[in-house]
């Protein structure tokens, strides 16, 4: 069972996708930075993670990013995810 979302965000569980089964920018964020820094020393290999990294920094930048300049999805800090942006 992949565990990236078709949209190309990581849920806040990767065990279970209903479990605040909403977008997610910080993990995703943070999957992405993992599995480039991977790819940039050859510890990944980038024909398998640059569809993966792409698919992520697309949703990162589509709907992540408001046209505002705001980060939108972003769990605060000392809080618990919420349903809503």
């Amino acid at each position: 069972m992949p565990i990236q979302r078709p949209d190309g965000f990581w849920n806040v569980s990767l065990h279970d996708p209903t479990n605040f089964g909403g977008k997610e920018l910080t993990g995703t964020a943070l999957f992405v930075y993992g599995m480039v820094w991977g790819v940039r020393q050859g510890l990944l290999d980038e024909n398998t993670y640059r569809p993966i990294i792409a698919k992520a920094w697309n949703a990162m930048v589509k709907d992540g990013l408001h046209k505002n300049g705001f980060l939108g999805y972003v769990q605060g800090t000392g809080k618990e995810p919420k349903e809503k942006t």
